[in-house]
Order: structure tokens, then C-alpha cells, then sequence
């Protein structure tokens, strides 16, 4: 992973220096922060006491470097990709979307940009309509898991650990495919 240390005292933390390394639950979390602090702990994942024994300085270093990680990085739309021994795959034909399939991307979608206030907490269920677990896969064909809601919380955590990268390559590619651009 594309990371770099920093120190604090007694305690070193490793700071991504790319969104390929940033995962959607730490994004998500780091975008939803109030403050520098719940910035520094969405990006540590350490405790609200380790953090605010910080020296000041160490929290904006941090905060700098995850923010300048954001925009370090090519978005990378994969069709199928591993996360940890979970088979994941993009929605193999965007003209064969279920009806729920289409009215639930369009409400997420309404609801994740509203104008310029973005709900990031809703980006995991989108990208769980976009990426399901592969079920069968003969040579570049593959089929996934149907789209049910209910069945979403199987997988949802995989789908909190796709990186960046993933993420905003499946919405540049949605976005163009839906755009028609």
C-alpha cells in the first residue's frame, strides 16, 4: 500500500499518500468528520484519547497529508477484483438493470448529491447495487449475485473496503454511461 509514517512521540501511524490506499469506510468517515480531531481519527482509526495527546502540529500533518493522498491517483474502473477472498463484480450489462435496480440507483444518486451537499454515508448501498459478489465466471464472462436489498448486508462490508480508486472508477463510468457523454 502506498503509505508513509509519521510519529508522534510513542506512536507511529501510516498516512496513505494515494486514494488507491483509502478505503470507502475511511473516506466516508473522514468526509462526515466535525473536526480536526474526528479527521484524525477517521484516518488513524485510534482512539479520541490517543489522538487528542497529539502534538497539534501532528494532527494538521496528518490531516494535510490524507487530504493531498485525495487527490493523488487515477480512477480504475475494474470489471471483477478481489477484496480479501470475496469475488466482486461491476453490473456485467447496465442495459439489463431490474427495475429496483434502476429506481434505487436513481433515489441513492438524488440522495447522495443534493446540490453541494453530499451525503457520502449513503456511497456504500450505490456501490452496492454497482458491485455485487460474482457467483460464476467462465474465461472475461462472469454473472453476480442478483440485486435484493435485503441481501445487501452479506456483503456490505467488503464493499466498505473497495478502494477510491474503485469507487470513483465505477461512478466516472456510470456517470458517462448515464450521461450518455
Amino acid at each position: 500500500m502506498n503509505e508513509q509514517k509519521v510519529k508522534n512521540a510513542r506512536i507511529e501511524v501510516s498516512v496513505p499518500t494515494a486514494y488507491n490506499s483509502i478505503t470507502l469506510e475511511k473516506y466516508i468517515a473522514y468526509m462526515n468528520a466535525k473536526s480536526d480531531i474526528d479527521q484524525c481519527i477517521a484516518i488513524t482509526g485510534l482512539s479520541r484519547k490517543e489522538v487528542e495527546g497529539f502534538m497539534y502540529s501532528t494532527i494538521y500533518t496528518i490531516n494535510d497529508m490524507f487530504q493531498d493522498a485525495l487527490q493523488v491517483g487515477t480512477p480504475k474502473h475494474e470489471q471483477t477484483f478481489f477484496i480479501d477472498k470475496m469475488h466482486m463484480g461491476f453490473i456485467p450489462d447496465l442495459n439489463a438493470l431490474s427495475f429496483r435496480e434502476y429506481v434505487d440507483l436513481d433515489v441513492l444518486s438524488g440522495q447522495i448529491w443534493k446540490g453541494e451537499d453530499v451525503q457520502y454515508k449513503e456511497l456504500p448501498k450505490l456501490m452496492s447495487i454497482l458491485f455485487r459478489p460474482v457467483v460464476m465466471k467462465l474465461q472475461n464472462r462472469y454473472t453476480i449475485k442478483p440485486y435484493r436489498p435485503d441481501d445487501v448486508p452479506e456483503y456490505i462490508d467488503y464493499i466498505n473496503k473497495m478502494t477510491m480508486d474503485r469507487v470513483n472508477g465505477a461512478l466516472v463510468f456510470f456517470s458517462t454511461i448515464v450521461t450518455g457523454k
